[in-house]
């Protein structure tokens, strides 16, 4: 079991079919709270619609990992937000900022925040600038 809180995964609620927690999972969950390191009980984030959340993200300029409708998985940085969708600079696995891509806010499947390969990946594209 793994112990270390490592970033933080939202599933969009039409893309859950059902959900279920093992006995490990809720240990964990103990563990970790008991650790200090989960120590509110509000989102960090707004949930109340899409807009507000990537708008949240736009001004944090967080680097995110989106898994679209068709499985593909682009990691970026919101640049800006529009009514129904967004649009993100992309980067590369190698840490290279490259072209920008728009998104409808409905394709969007999982959106990751905050894990260790994304504040690396952040940190290898603030060093080649």
């Amino acid at each position: 079991m793994d112990y270390v809180l490592d970033g933080y995964r939202l599933v969009r609620n039409e893309a859950v079919l059902r959900t279920e927690r093992a006995e490990w999972e809720r240990q964990i969950e103990t563990v970790i709270g008991l650790k200090g390191q989960i120590t509110h009980k509000h989102p960090l984030f707004p949930l109340s619609n899409d807009a507000d959340l990537f708008e949240y993200f736009r001004a944090s300029q967080q680097l995110l990992a989106l898994y679209v409708r068709d499985d593909s998985r682009v990691v970026g940085v919101v640049q800006a937000v529009y009514r129904h969708s967004f649009r993100v600079l992309l980067l590369s696995p190698q840490g290279q900022w490259l072209a920008h891509d728009s998104f409808l806010f409905k394709r969007i499947k999982i959106l990751e925040i905050g894990t260790d390969y994304l504040l690396s990946l952040q940190l290898l594209a603030s060093s080649r600038q």
